[in-house]
């Protein structure tokens, strides 16, 4: 068939399939690409560091980040920055040279930095470009991911506890896989392995009430770490979703945190009961899971009208951790939270 033998239709329709490739072509070279800017180091120090990154100072006294980065090469000028359309910018590869640059943990300075700067839409452009630099053949340890992720969701690290980030992260989990468990969240086959951004959003209500207690971590006297962090975010999540006794919560485990329980004899209070419960030695999941039932079972004598926080005793309590989250006066509420629960477990959950 020669171009004689087409149609005048023909000839319209192969000119308008020729004039859309054409457009299609167009379209892909206006695929952003990198362009660079050179700035001084003034400038660069300006540009805010990305929302979601790690404790900077605490990974530029590493021994080996110093060892590396101590000596200044040309490569380690080159940086990269996101920025967004109303023009605001962040850093998101180059945060630890910089720190290093202005605490004298140098041979030498840069003058200028060569940036790489990559335009995005949004401020999850800006989290996606820094997770490709920063974190390229760097494994964030879980304290760095936690920090990361009070930084991107605003929870203050007031206390020295939040501020190390250490023993926190298994609690966290653990206290998430038991309200998933109780409320059938579907976590989509990754409770083991779930996102320390996905539980600090979850819980963070909770986590800035924490961090205002200024939890301890001491090797004698109160600690904050594992079972206790993980039943005092399933005590507050429970009596926060029904409403009543929040305060209380707060105040049982200020009061711990302060080392005011009370021992008279073999008897002793449900503060006392926490210390108690903490002081013996041990490791392993079932002496984490059985630890966090006895420290819940001294919160529910503490908020008993029939116990009370004067109340004394012999033995030691513990819940029932399978229905913890959804027994007695937990049941009225515990319809509205299947309802309320997104199945997708990165949904910030609000009472």
């Amino acid at each position: 068939m020669d171009l004689f033998s087409f149609s005048h239709d023909d000839i319209a329709n192969l000119i308008l399939a020729l004039s859309m490739a054409a457009v299609g072509i167009v379209t892909l070279k206006k695929v952003k690409c990198p362009t660079h800017r050179k700035m001084t180091l003034k400038q660069w120090l300006a540009v805010p560091d990305a929302p979601t990154q790690r404790n900077t100072e605490k990974h530029a006294h590493k021994v080996a980040t110093r060892a590396y980065l101590g000596k200044l090469k040309a490569a380690h000028t080159h940086v990269v920055m996101a920025q967004l359309p109303d023009g605001s910018c962040y850093c998101c590869d180059g945060h630890t040279r910089r720190y290093m640059w202005v605490n004298g943990m140098t041979d030498q300075v840069p003058e200028h930095v060569d940036v790489e700067v990559h335009q995005v839409d949004d401020i999850e452009g800006v989290l996606d470009l820094y997770e490709s630099y920063d974190g390229a053949g760097q494994v964030k340890t879980a304290s760095d991911q936690l920090y990361s992720a009070f930084k991107q969701f605003n929870v203050p690290t007031e206390s020295k506890f939040f501020q190390s980030c250490a023993g926190i992260v298994s609690a966290l989990k653990e206290a998430y896989r038991e309200v998933a468990k109780a409320y059938d969240i579907d976590t989509h086959g990754e409770s083991r392995r779930l996102s320390v951004a996905t539980v600090v959003e979850f819980f963070r209500e909770h986590l800035v009430a924490l961090d205002a207690i200024h939890p301890k971590a001491c090797q004698k006297g109160p600690n904050f770490k594992g079972p206790v962090t993980t039943a005092y975010l399933m005590a507050r999540y429970k009596y926060s979703e029904l409403g009543q006794n929040v305060a209380e919560v707060d105040a049982f485990f200020d009061a711990y945190n302060n080392d005011l329980g009370k021992k008279n004899g073999k008897f002793y209070d449900p503060i006392y009961s926490v210390t108690k419960t903490m002081s013996g030695g041990g490791a392993g999941e079932q002496l984490r899971l059985k630890r966090t039932a006895e420290i819940l079972g001294a919160v529910e004598r503490w908020l008993s009208p029939r116990g009370g926080r004067d109340a004394q005793y012999s033995r030691q309590s513990e819940v029932e951790l399978s229905s913890y989250l959804t027994d007695g006066n937990a049941r009225k509420t515990s319809r509205a939270q299947k309802a309320r629960f997104s199945k997708t477990p990165q949904r910030k959950i609000t009472s």
